[in-house]
């Protein structure tokens, strides 16, 4: 058993070598002292300058399933590189670097629950074991665990020098498991504080799954959650990047004003802060009205919906936004019928070219309607005929999204014939085809005006507001039923809210838009992130002098686009948090 002196390296005392002097003792902790000092060094460099992440070319611990049909159990921590050291897949967490050579299964880790010895391994060691994976219909965090151990001859030979039959200098090792952590336990890895937190230890996201109906860890449901392509720049790097982009007469104006519609500065600030930078809005149509302007998500671009007005006529219409930002004409779908005025709208794109639009109308009363398109009827009749569902009466704010399993669920504010005066929260959803399931009464709210959002899960989000307060509650469809309760995720002073939406980032990551009366009375526009129930900054997205309504989010790799009516045009602002 090695017998080494405490350690003496405190990083406060600024000590940066240590210097042998003439005639004095060499003892262990002079030498631990100035090996401590040249790896907290470097740890500091890679940390703040280098960052989280798995190095450019490198696919370090990628998390993939196990087999095509998936596993609800189990997955494949992939290795992502070559057998030799250099080339052996990394990952930076920390300052530290884990790597891995070989492709292991979740449930073959050493530390496993589920593997003879374990829990005498992780007694050894000082760490508990590897909590298995539990099926169920909740999110799931599967992280990278790094921490270092001391090791001796007493569990490692080839420390005793043979010549001379004494054991040598013990070793500090670099360990590494993979854990996950259910909902329960938060969606981001573990912090101090946390009780699953343990000092000395480093830990990093390598996926999230979203586990609802599907619960099997496959390649739809697993989402990656590692920092990949990382890599220092240099200068030339950084001229070259803005030469491609901007090209090689970027420069700015006599004031210092950058040539660019958003600061190139904020966007890089926004990105390395997690800060979101906001884009200039761009108007897209003009010289509506563009009423409930809705987008929906195409491989070759995104599609504006919104409902044209014409007299006492109402149309479904239709232009694509391309890549390069060009608008192409308007096309009407369909003519609205048997409603005098369309107060909500949602479009979902279904497999092989199917569509459905929902939405909510009046004629007497506010009734919701389903129609759905057919790519291979007759041109006459590729939008069916109008589907009445949902509640009796007072049906408003319909909103829809696909889920994993090609179904469509939808949700909106009505009434409840036992109790009209309480709006209520109903939920549908619309089997691939033409199937519908029962109506679902989810919950009520005390707000009139209240509005919801839906997202992955399937996962209903109210916004009311009671008083000088405005609330955002949640609930998530889990166990074949909605919970009796609403969650709170977050509680804010504001004014009227007009619209609201959400648009899904990650497991527990929420874009928020949201348009509310002003303090000074006129509409604002604010964004934000919602993270594992905590909302980021409240950021104001347009001017005072729009009057944005009916914002509508369209996530792209992270960033979102809110596409939102101001007046007679339809306008796109985004928020950046990647480039």
């Amino acid at each position: 058993m090695a017998v080494i002196s405490p350690n003496s390296f405190d990083p406060l005392r600024r000590y940066v070598s240590v210097r042998l002097a003439q005639g004095v003792p060499l003892v262990d902790a002079d030498w631990n002292e100035s090996e401590d000092i040249r790896r907290f060094e470097l740890r500091a460099f890679v940390r703040w300058f280098v960052g989280d992440g798995v190095p450019l070319g490198n696919d370090g611990f990628r998390i993939g399933a196990i087999g095509v049909a998936g596993s609800t159990t189990d997955c494949r921590i992939m290795a992502g590189g070559g057998t030799a050291p250099l080339a052996a897949g990394r990952m930076f967490v920390d300052g530290l670097e884990a790597f891995i050579v070989a492709d292991t299964l979740f449930t073959a880790q050493p530390l496993h629950a589920g593997q003879p010895g374990a829990a005498a391994l992780a007694a050894r060691w000082g760490v508990p074991a590897i909590v298995a994976i539990v099926p169920g219909a909740t999110p799931l965090s599967i992280y990278l665990d790094i921490w270092e151990r001391l090791v001796t001859a007493a569990e490692d030979a080839t420390l005793i020098l043979a010549g001379l039959g004494t054991e040598s200098c013990s070793r500090l090792r670099r360990e590494w498991v993979v854990r996950v952590r259910p909902a329960g336990g938060g969606f981001g890895v573990p912090q101090s504080g946390d009780a699953d937190f343990r000092p000395g230890h480093s830990y990093a996201m390598l996926a999230q799954v979203n586990r609802t109906a599907q619960q099997e860890l496959t390649t739809q449901t697993l989402a990656e959650g590692r920092r990949t392509g990382l890599q220092v720049s240099s200068r030339r790097d950084l001229e070259q990047l803005t030469t491609d982009v901007f090209g090689a007469g970027y420069a700015v104006d006599g004031t210092g004003t950058p040539k660019l519609p958003f600061s190139l500065r904020d966007v890089l600030n926004g990105v390395l802060r997690d800060r979101p930078s906001i884009t200039v809005p761009v108007t897209r149509l003009t010289g509506g009205p563009f009423n409930l302007p809705t987008t929906a998500s195409a491989p070759d671009g995104t599609l504006i919906y919104w409902v044209r007005v014409a007299g006492a006529d109402r149309f479904l219409s239709r232009a694509k936004l391309s890549a390069n930002g060009t608008v192409t004409p308007a096309e009407d779908e369909f003519q609205f019928t048997g409603v005098l005025n369309v107060t909500s709208m949602a479009i979902v794109h279904e497999d092989a070219g199917f569509r459905r639009v929902f939405y909510t109308g009046q004629a007497g009363t506010a009734k919701l309607f389903s129609r759905r398109f057919d790519p291979g009827a007759p041109l006459a009749t590729r939008w069916g005929a109008p589907l009445e569902v949902g509640s009796p009466d007072l049906n408003v704010g319909v909103v829809a999204m696909r889920l994993a399993d090609n179904s469509t669920q939808i949700a909106w504010v009505g009434q409840n014939p036992a109790a009209p005066a309480t709006p209520t929260v109903f939920t549908e959803n619309f089997l691939p085809g033409a199937g519908i399931t029962t109506l679902t009464p989810v919950g009520t709210s005390s707000d009139a005006q209240a509005r919801v959002a839906i997202v992955p899960g399937p996962q209903i989000l109210l916004f009311e507001q009671s008083g000088a307060t405005l609330s955002i509650l949640s609930k998530t469809f889990a166990g074949g039923a909605w919970p009796a309760a609403w969650t709170t995720l977050a509680t804010m002073p504001s004014s009227a809210v007009h619209d609201f939406a959400a648009g899904f980032i990650a497991p527990g990551r929420l874009w928020l838009a949201y348009a509310l009366t002003g303090p000074g009375g006129g509409s604002q526009l604010i964004g934000r992130i919602s993270e594992a129930g905590l909302l980021g900054e409240a950021r104001p997205m347009v001017s005072g002098a729009s009057a944005p309504r009916y914002p509508n989010l369209a996530i792209d790799g992270g960033n979102a686009s809110v596409f939102y009516q101001d007046g007679n045009a339809v306008r796109q602002v985004s928020f950046v948090t990647q480039i």
